[in-house]
């Protein structure tokens, strides 16, 4: 950058100062007019004075109206008083548009080009020199990614509707005697509640409470142990059942009948998804009957090393219920047809958690199936298990348990 240039202003006014500043009036400290090269200009007194800097940004206009109306005086004594204001106008005006018109040249070149740093320019205080600093474009900060809930290695999917006196048992139990020697992070329990008016699905519970581990846990749901497990029905003491977890391809079967995968059961969560999971029926049993066709038909092994069959009381606590069961037989002519739905036919879930609870109320969900009500009987599971005996395809007229 050149060195300023440099006015000792006296008594005459240089004619170089008045294209720019129309009168200066004379002081008794010297005073440096500057000039920076964008067209504004700065005073100051000598270094001998206390310095008192100004800066302008190129306009020189709005600063020599008030000088004019000092020289206004002397304007007045000349014959013709209004051509050189005239003048005055006709030099000063060119400045002006000019530097309007080079304003918006910049910012148009600026916006464009997002990817240039902002320049910033700066006047030194004492010397007028100018100061050219380029802006670093602050850096976004990462957003702190959330850690990952750890994975359990098992959980019990608990379905069930109207039993929140058993619900309430089964926690304490479960939570204070059966699981107390195992860590809080090595199991989750998920209760998975119908709270509609439509006929019990037990079926798609299960199927939902599988849906909502692969949603808590979509990078490490398929390694988890899924327990099944009905809400009426807990071990004596933890040494009943010793290890819950199970290995790809091998469901575990530690209570129920043998026909039939109810009451307790343990799968892996991947090999429960390729599988298509349980059946929709909206109506009580046969859901386990499928899931032990389906285990078969994929070639998983069905481990009963340590089963405990329905009765045993000595080492499985039964809750008492109800013997009047709701069936249907236009559901039990979809198990007899052997009907492939599951998993993947569960669609609209709407629902809540309360994670204080682990509860997960179910609202509204729908099948591919819509449910004939008008085929609804109650059945009473004291007197038979055998509520249907006239099915489709093959088996016309066999007689099929149902497993409630």
């Amino acid at each position: 950058m050149e060195n300023p240039i440099s006015y000792d202003i006296c008594d005459d006014t240089s004619d170089d100062v008045t294209n720019s500043l129309s009168v200066v009036k004379q002081r008794s400290d010297e005073i440096i007019l500057q000039f920076d090269p964008m067209g504004g200009f700065i005073i100051t007194e000598s270094p001998t004075n206390q310095p008192n800097t100004e800066v302008y940004e190129s306009d020189f206009q709005e600063e020599s109206e008030p000088e004019q109306e000092e020289d206004e005086p002397e304007q007045e004594e000349e014959p013709e008083p209004e051509e050189p204001e005239q003048e005055e106008q006709e030099e000063d005006e060119p400045e002006p548009e000019q530097e309007e018109e080079a304003e918006p040249e910049q910012e148009e070149e600026a916006e464009p080009e997002q990817e240039e740093p902002e320049i910033i320019l700066q006047f030194h205080p004492t010397d007028g020199t100018m100061i050219v600093q380029e802006t670093e474009e602050p850096e976004e900060p990462e957003e702190p990614e959330e850690p990952e809930e750890p994975t359990p290695t098992i959980v019990f999917i608990v379905p069930y509707r109207n039993r929140q006196v058993h619900k309430d048992i089964f926690d304490t139990k479960m939570t204070n005697v059966i699981l107390s020697d195992k860590p809080p992070e090595y199991y989750k329990i998920c209760y998975i509640h119908q709270a509609d008016n439509n006929n019990f699905n037990r079926g798609a519970m299960k199927n939902i409470g599988f849906l909502i581990v692969k949603k808590m846990y979509p990078n490490s749901y398929q390694n988890i142990t899924l327990v099944f497990n009905d809400i009426d029905t807990t071990p004596n003491h933890n040494e009943t059942i010793p290890n819950y977890d199970t290995t790809p391809g091998v469901v575990k079967h530690f209570f129920g009948y043998k026909q039939a995968l109810g009451g307790i059961v343990s799968i892996k969560a991947g090999d429960f998804e390729k599988i298509n999971g349980f059946p929709n029926y909206w109506s009580w049993g046969f859901e386990d009957n499928m899931l032990n066709k389906r285990v078969l038909r994929a070639g998983y092994e069905i481990d009963r090393s340590i089963f405990y069959n329905v009765g045993d009381i000595n080492n499985i606590q039964q809750l008492p219920t109800t013997n009047m069961r709701v069936v249907n037989s236009g559901e039990f002519d979809r198990y007899a047809r052997n009907i492939d739905e599951g998993i993947q036919s569960i669609h609209g879930i709407n629902y809540s958690y309360d994670e204080t609870t682990n509860l997960f109320n179910i609202y509204k969900f729908s099948t591919e199936y819509v449910i004939n009500p008008k085929l609804n009987k109650d059945f009473d599971i004291s007197k038979s298990n055998t509520p249907f005996h006239v099915g489709y395809s093959a088996k016309r007229n066999s007689r099929m348990n149902m497993i409630m």
